[in-house]
């Protein structure tokens, strides 16, 4: 067991930077079929993230926070790179919604033969991988040690003959050197390398992934503020299929569940597959498919058709502003029929909130029309309902739709490359991997 104290970072969601982390399993000779990584939810006390004990409240508070304080970060990413001509974001490659996943969970591993231990929040913001290393000419100031390839056998330059070469700027015979900016100031420079990876899995085994390209970067820069962790990047993966299945995440235990590749994704009711599209879009590495209409109940908000981001990021859905308006008017009248009292506290920061009579529950479900198929949303998962209150967990956004963490609970989706397409099914997520 690693000692975890020894390497793993302070971390708040109130940084003005939260820099990206994730896997690229863009390998060369790789044999893997499939494997599984634990998922550990920031707030679990496995968590280098922990936060100490949180009432339910805090919890939830949170929850709808996640996308607020930190979309002003990630929006203003430059899509823009100096790596060279060609985009190195390959559309038959895995990056799984770290976005997603950088928030809400964390992925243990070891780089290089000599198992540098990191602790990695996923995302998918950037369209590379990069990780401070030894020598630094200029690096920002980080808890984790910084990676000295000169410490790891398995560690080389990635040369100018390496079929990933037209992707960076290479000289013949020599090696291949990569420059990328961020418009909140950020920056890295440094070496095109090759690394082993290893990933700890769900049954405690490693899974070792060779031929890892990276970036080894020795000047860094995350435009005037220090981070406390290792890594960075986009994720994606030669699997072409990866899939997740969440349940209650306002509840965090020791696992937040699996991130499962390839072959280790079993759906044993396929005629209970749905199906939608993924929507191609410039310039953006997120997962987006076409939403069609949202209804609640029969009641139809008459979304103006375009698309939907698939972001576990996002700690609860967020809906374009004026059907969100639509919504909320929709739910108070329902609400209003029954004689609840409605709640203004500013503690509960949701936009919707009623003191809850016995046994109140008359509540709607909500349904994301998508293109070709629809996701049903229940009850659970469209309100925090507790004895005493309830709440509506989503929010209103300008001119665009997410479907976030809270209301992705108890649905397997498999985010499938082969077939271009969002799979999703219903099912009790607590019982993945029993």
């Amino acid at each position: 067991m690693h000692k975890l104290s020894a390497f793993l970072p302070f971390f708040t969601l109130l940084c003005n930077f939260i820099v990206l982390l994730s896997l690229h399993l863009q390998t060369v000779n790789s044999t893997l079929t499939g494997f599984s990584l634990n998922l550990i939810h920031v707030d679990s006390r496995e968590s280098p993230l922990y936060p100490g004990k949180l009432s339910d409240l805090q919890r939830f508070h949170r929850l709808l926070q996640l996308p607020k304080s930190q979309d002003s970060y990630f929006n203003n990413i430059s899509h823009k790179n100096e790596i060279g001509t060609k985009s190195i974001i390959n559309p038959t490659t895995i990056r799984p919604p770290g976005n997603a996943l950088r928030h809400l969970f964390i992925l243990h591993m070891n780089l290089g033969s000599n198992s540098t231990p990191v602790s990695l929040l996923l995302d998918t913001g950037s369209n590379f991988v990069w990780t401070q290393c030894q020598p630094c000419k200029s690096c920002f100031r980080q808890n984790a040690p910084v990676f000295d390839p000169r410490n790891s056998r398995s560690y080389r330059k990635l040369l100018s003959n390496h079929r990933f070469a037209p992707f960076f700027n290479c000289t013949n015979g020599r090696n291949c050197t990569y420059s990328t900016r961020y418009n909140g100031g950020g920056f890295s420079k440094g070496v095109v390398s090759v690394e082993t990876f290893s990933l700890k899995t769900h049954t405690g085994g490693t899974e070792r992934v060779n031929n890892v390209v990276f970036g080894c970067g020795h000047e860094n820069s995350l435009g005037g503020t220090d981070y406390k962790g290792g890594m960075t990047g986009s994720q994606s993966s030669s699997l072409r299929r990866f899939s997740y299945c969440l349940y209650e995440i306002l509840n965090p235990t020791r696992t937040g569940g699996f991130l499962r590749f390839g072959n280790d994704i079993v759906i044993p009711n396929q005629e209970r597959v749905r199906k939608t599209p993924f929507l191609s879009l410039p310039n953006s590495s997120r997962y987006v498919v076409r939403i069609l209409d949202i209804s609640i109940g029969r009641y139809r908000l008459n979304v103006k058709s375009g698309p939907c981001i698939v972001d576990s990021g996002y700690g609860a859905s967020a809906i374009e502003q004026k059907s969100y308006s639509a919504m909320l008017s929709f739910l108070i009248r329902h609400f209003d029929q029954f004689n609840l009292q409605r709640i203004r506290d500013s503690r509960y920061k949701a936009d919707l909130c009623y003191n809850r009579t016995r046994n109140f529950s008359n509540f709607p479900t909500m349904t994301f029309h998508f293109q070709d198929d629809d996701l049903e949303i229940v009850r659970t998962s469209l309100f925090l309902i507790r004895p005493q209150y309830f709440c509506l967990a989503m929010r209103g956004e300008t001119n665009q739709t997410v479907l976030g963490a809270f209301q992705q609970r108890n649905v397997r989706f498999v985010f499938d490359l082969g077939e271009d397409k969002l799979l999703f099914l219903k099912e009790d997520c607590s019982r993945d991997g029993n």
